[in-house]
């Protein structure tokens, strides 16, 4: 494909991008801990493992804290 297709491609993408951002459908990916609800809402993961795993993981940064580079 020439430069020129391609750069069109990639505006055409980033336009559906733009209006699905404006009717509020655009779904990013979200940190790990957070999914997306069927009507869209964005929740706390609703696996137990999950929030257990997370939780431990910011139980031992404050006890540890950062290291000192």
């Amino acid at each position: 494909m020439s430069e020129a297709e391609l750069h069109i491609i990639k505006q055409r993408l980033h336009g559906g991008a733009l209006a699905k951002a404006a009717r509020g459908e655009l779904h990013l990916h979200l940190p790990i801990g957070f999914v997306y609800r069927n009507d869209g809402k964005v929740i706390r993961d609703p696996d137990k493992q999950v929030r257990q795993s997370i939780e431990l993981f910011f139980a031992t940064f404050r006890r540890i804290g950062t290291p000192p580079y």
